[in-house]
Order: structure tokens, then sequence, then C-alpha cells
């Protein structure tokens, strides 16, 4: 009886330890970590956990937080993109002349003029006059003068240019004159005229074009009316020759604007050649100053020249002529 009791009491012991040793280590171990060192973070320690990849389908992934449409996106392009403005350049002079589809100008020409011409008859006889020297003609005289010009595109324009010079005086000759099938002896008091009136039509192109200048070519012609005639202040015959001749020419023209008010042009045509009844040659030119204070009213300060020198064979006139007209012009114009 007494020997079973103490064995009992010592199992009971051995099971209360087992019972108390996970307590002990997880007391121990709690120990032996407060006495350890810190310890420094692994590199495991920042690697997120790997997830399962989703299975790949021909559907593109939308990005739900993030997407934008199309046009959103436009608008956003165009807001980060910098302003242009619309405004012109004003360091760039912008004169209306140079821009303007149509211009229209009217004034006065102070035509300087140097006229001879020779009237054939029908025996190929006949005396180059000086109207001015010999016959008494005025060389110096106001006549009228218009301009026009249609910039039907942007680099195309067509220009109209038209003066008209008519004269006439009564002299004594000092030397005898052949014209045409009639002979004046020296002392004849002769009535004469000599008529010019010059249109010029011209279609150009500007190969080079800028707001304030530009440089182009230009073909055309200039049609010539000339009448000229002489008669004895006695009532004698008239003799006189009539010719209208179609001269075509050559051009070049520029303009350019210093300011928005001030504006220069030019321009120079040239043609030498042989056709049907018509030779010789023809130049011309002419260059403007513009001052434009308002936006479609200005005045223009210009000159002109005209040289033309050449032979006639037609039924109306047989023989040649060589005038040359040239001054300052002045002149009102519009453009718009």
């Amino acid at each position: 009886m007494h020997s079973s009791k103490p064995s009992l009491r010592f199992a009971r012991y051995l099971a209360g330890l087992a019972a108390l040793a996970p307590c002990s280590l997880q007391v121990a171990h709690a120990a032996q970590d407060a006495k350890a060192p810190p310890r420094l973070p692994a590199v495991e320690d920042f690697v997120l956990p790997r997830t399962t990849e989703p299975a790949h389908t021909d559907t593109p992934s939308i990005d739900t937080e993030h997407h934008i449409s199309s046009s959103q996106a436009d608008a956003l392009a165009a807001s980060q993109e910098p302003e242009v403005s619309a405004e012109p350049d004003p360091a760039v002079p912008h004169h209306p002349s140079l821009t303007d589809r149509f211009f229209v100008g009217f004034g006065g020409y102070y035509a300087t003029s140097n006229t001879s011409a020779q009237l054939l008859s029908s025996a190929g006889v006949g005396t180059v006059v000086d109207f001015e020297q010999t016959l008494g003609l005025a060389d110096r005289e106001w006549t009228p003068q218009g301009l026009a010009r249609w910039r039907f595109s942007d680099n195309w324009r067509l220009e109209l240019e038209y003066f008209s010079l008519h004269r006439n005086s009564s002299t004594n000759i000092d030397v005898q004159i052949d014209w045409g099938d009639q002979t004046f002896p020296i002392g004849t008091r002769i009535d004469s005229k000599f008529d010019i009136d010059d249109t010029r039509l011209s279609v150009g192109y500007s190969f080079f074009k800028r707001p304030d200048k530009e440089v182009g070519v230009a073909f055309g012609l200039h049609l010539a009316s000339i009448d000229a005639s002489l008669a004895s202040s006695t009532g004698g015959q008239s003799q006189g020759g009539k010719v209208l001749a179609p001269l075509p020419v050559f051009s070049i023209y520029g303009q350019c604007a210093f300011t928005d008010r001030w504006a220069l042009n030019a321009r120079f045509d040239s043609f030498s050649l042989e056709y049907g009844a018509y030779g010789g040659s023809i130049f011309s030119s002419g260059v403007d100053v513009l001052y434009q204070p308002w936006r479609h009213i200005g005045f223009g300060l210009g000159y002109r020249s005209l040289i033309i020198d050449g032979s006639v064979d037609t039924g109306d006139w047989n023989g040649s002529i060589n005038s040359t007209f040239q001054g300052p012009i002045a002149f009102v114009y519009a453009s718009f």
C-alpha cells in the first residue's frame, strides 16, 4: 500500500512538468530575443507575394482610372500646344496697295515730248519732220493719266494704264517738207497735229511674294494709236497718216512697303521685233511713290517714260515714227 502512493505522486509530478515545458520554452525564447540586438530588414521583407497572372485574352485591358477618350486626348494635346497669334507681325509693314484686290487711280501726266515722223509718198520720198522743232508743237504739256490693277489671285495680276496726248500748232516753216504726196515750200504756214493714245495692258505673275514686297514678270502690249497730219493754212490739201500699232512687251516689276502708309512701285517694259507691217523697238518704265493715309484712299507721285522707234507700212501710213514721252505724274487712287 505505502509503496504505490509515492509512485503515483511521482508520475503526477512528471506529467505537470511536461505540461509546463512549452510555456517555459516560450518564456526562454522571449527572454533570449529581448537580449539579442535588433535585426536589420532582409530583402525578402520587401518582396510582394507573387500572384497568379490571369489567362491571356485578345481583349485589351482597360485602365479604368487613367483611360481617356480620343476627343479628350486631342483637346489635351491642343491645350498643351503654344498659342499662335492671328494678329499680323507688327514689325512687317502692311500697305493696302500690296494686298488689296483692286487698285484704281487717276491723275495728270506732265509729258515732255520729242517726236519725229516720216510719211513717204507713192514714189518713196519723204522728209523726216521734227514736230516740236520744225512745226512748233508744245514739247511740255499736261495730259490725263489713268491706271488700274486687279489681283485675281495671290500671285497673278492684270494691269491697265492709259494716257492721251493731243497736240496741234500753226507755224511758218523755214525748210521744205515732203509729207506723203504733198510738198510744202519754205515759208508756208502749216497747221499740224500729232495725237497719241497709248494703252498698256499686261498680265503678270509674282514669283516672289511677301506681305510687304513682291517681284514678278509680265507679258503684255502697248496699243498705240497715232494720228499725224499736215495742212497748209491757206486752204491747201491736208495730208495725214494714222496707225494703230499693237506693240508687245515683256516686263519686270516690283513693289515694296516701307511702312503701313508708304510704298514704292516700279516696272520696266521692253521689246524689239519685226512682224508684219511693223518693226522696231519700244521701251517703257514707271516708278511711283505711294502715300495712303486712309484705308482705301491714297496719293501717288511718279515718273513715266515711253520710247517708240519703229517703221510702219500700212495702207494709212508708210514711213517711220520716233517718239519719246517722259515726265512726272501725280494721281489719287483707291484700293479695296
